[in-house]
């Protein structure tokens, strides 16, 4: 006896318009997930209630600021606030949520002193009061402060594992180098939140 052969051709009706759901489904769905991997870094065209700090206040150095929030940059460096503006990292935690928060300023620019100028001057014990959007206030101790080159940022400890709800501001400092542009270290106060 000799196999029948079945092509293509003698396929049902009912046999190929489930194989062709199949494959639209499929192709539906990983449109979809198309869709969703690029939208992942997009802004939702109806955001929810902003949940980020909205002010800054160091008494001991006179800074009164807005906090509006940053994330990266396309090349994968952090966004960084316009002048007279301390930027909130939002990809990592908000000041008063445990781990920690980063807050970054500018020391000067071409006009002159800028919001975080006087930072390298706080001290141990000095307050640090971020206003919420909710009208309460959190507080934060500044523990230390540290100056490091640009090159050796200790990313390790600026993001450390903690439950703790802590604060890194961070700005320039050091050495201006006319040649970039640029200065060539990193001032870094780290701070806890005050105990109640």
């Amino acid at each position: 006896m000799t196999a029948t052969r079945h092509s293509a051709k003698d396929r049902t009706p009912a046999r190929r318009a489930v194989q062709a759901l199949l494959a639209a489904g499929l192709l539906l769905w990983i449109g979809w997930l198309l869709v969703m991997i690029g939208r992942l870094d997009q802004p939702s065209p109806h955001p929810a209630a902003p949940t980020g700090p909205m002010t800054i206040s160091i008494p001991a150095i006179g800074v009164q600021a807005p906090i509006v929030a940053v994330g990266l940059r396309a090349d994968g460096a952090m966004q960084l606030p316009d002048a007279d503006q301390v930027g909130w990292y939002k990809r990592g935690p908000r000041p008063g949520a445990p781990g920690p928060a980063v807050l970054i300023g500018h020391i000067d620019d071409h006009t002159g002193p800028d919001v975080f100028y006087r930072l390298r001057e706080l001290r141990p014990g000095d307050e640090i009061l971020v206003g919420q959007r909710d009208g309460s206030t959190t507080k934060f101790i500044v523990e230390r402060l540290e100056r490091h080159p640009k090159t050796a940022l200790p990313v390790a400890r600026i993001w450390n594992r903690t439950d703790q709800s802590v604060v890194r501001l961070i700005t320039c400092g050091g050495i201006f180098d006319r040649d970039t542009g640029h200065y060539r270290d990193n001032v870094i106060v780290f701070g806890a939140r005050a105990s109640s």
